[in-house]
């Protein structure tokens, strides 16, 4: 399926979750770059990144809490910064649940 993701960047929240993590993987065959987001399990989101990476997707892990309206903007803008360089725009997907 040709969901017209390549080369833009999807924010996924949730990203390294079990259903988040699928996206991710699924995102990334469709050559976009994912952007997974944690909210305290900093080391799963870590460890989803080189799972993608290896099978020839870019991932990028940022910190993001539903519950704090100031860390949205903020992990909004670590993305759009890093993806400046490889993307051409950035698609948003809540996959989180709080």
């Amino acid at each position: 399926m040709d969901l017209g993701l390549a080369g833009k960047v999807v924010l996924l929240t949730g990203g390294s979750g079990g259903l988040g993590g699928s996206l991710a993987h699924g995102f990334t065959g469709e050559g976009a770059h994912v952007a997974l987001t944690y909210l305290t399990n900093e080391s799963v989101a870590k460890d989803t990144s080189p799972q993608i990476e290896r099978t020839g997707g870019q991932a990028l892990t940022v910190r993001y809490d539903l519950a704090d309206v100031g860390s949205i903007p903020d992990a909004v803008q670590a993305v759009v910064s890093a993806a400046a360089d490889v993307a051409n725009a950035v698609v948003f997907l809540g996959s989180a649940a709080n």
